[in-house]
């Protein structure tokens, strides 16, 4: 078998566990790009054509569609690897008959494992920082600062007040309040202090011959991939939520503007 061969095969097998796993994203598997009967592709550039210009507009959504399909792919490499995980509590040795050891016999797989967990978690961080971008070009007096870096809790956090009653927009704060705070810390203590492999290599080394904290991190550490899957459901509603949001915020704006036109006459 070919290199060719191998990546056609190797792509038939993610296939087959977005299937096995239902795993989704922007485009859908059937790649509809449809979300709750909302053609995306259609709803979003109607939605920003007056704020940026069209190869702008066209860019910003295939980056979304192009996360959105990283997020999936390296969640179904979670999949693929999790079952080959070693586990240094099958590996037991008997010191005495009070004491064992159980070594850290770290396979291929884990390796990985521990690699796509690290990428997903920026792949996802990055996602949600593409969503405070494009809530940000319909607010833009509120990022004036050439040197305010948005990020989507900034861009959240600085919806006009009269705006934040729109009930889209109370699903995204209440996400950036709960599920996204837990994901970017368990994110910042990956990227900006250890990566999750060394992480257990030295809680491995600290306890040995703890069966019980072996077995909780082992626990844990199988529970990534499932993690990512509910991450993805999350993309996807914020993204459709965020959709939501900008066709109000953008309503409002044109009835005020309307509005004023109209006065504006009358006092002629």
């Amino acid at each position: 078998m070919n290199r060719q061969e191998l990546i056609l095969e190797n792509e038939d097998t993610i296939n087959q566990i977005y299937l096995q796993e239902h795993l989704s994203c922007l485009r859908g598997i059937d790649k509809k790009f449809t979300i709750n009967n909302r053609q995306i592709i259609c709803s979003f550039l109607k939605i920003v054509e007056n704020q940026k210009s069209s190869f702008d507009c066209i860019k910003l959504i295939e980056e979304f569609i192009f996360i959105s399909d990283e997020i999936m792919y390296f969640t179904a490499q979670l999949f693929f690897y999790k079952p080959y995980i070693n586990n240094p509590l099958n590996n037991e040795v008997y010191i005495n008959e009070n004491s064992s050891v159980f070594p850290n016999r770290q396979s291929i797989a884990s390796k990985r494992y521990f690699m796509f967990v690290d990428v997903t978690f920026e792949k996802v961080y990055n996602f949600w920082n593409r969503i405070g971008n494009l809530i940000a070009l319909f607010f833009q007096e509120e990022f004036t600062k050439k040197s305010d870096k948005i990020y989507f809790e900034k861009a959240i956090d600085r919806i006009p007040i009269e705006f934040q009653k729109i009930e889209s927009y109370k699903k995204l704060k209440h996400f950036r309040e709960n599920e996204y705070r837990i994901m970017n810390g368990k994110r910042k203590q990956i990227v900006h202090n250890i990566s999750l492999d060394t992480n257990f290599r030295l809680q491995h080394l600290e306890n040995s011959t703890n069966r019980e904290e072996i077995e909780k991190w082992i626990v844990e550490i199988l529970s990534f991939a499932e993690y990512f899957k509910s991450q993805i459901v999350f993309t996807i509603e914020g993204f459709d939520n965020t959709l939501s949001f900008l066709e109000e915020v953008k309503a409002i704006k044109s009835q005020d503007m309307n509005s004023c036109i109209l006065t504006t006459k009358i006092d002629l």
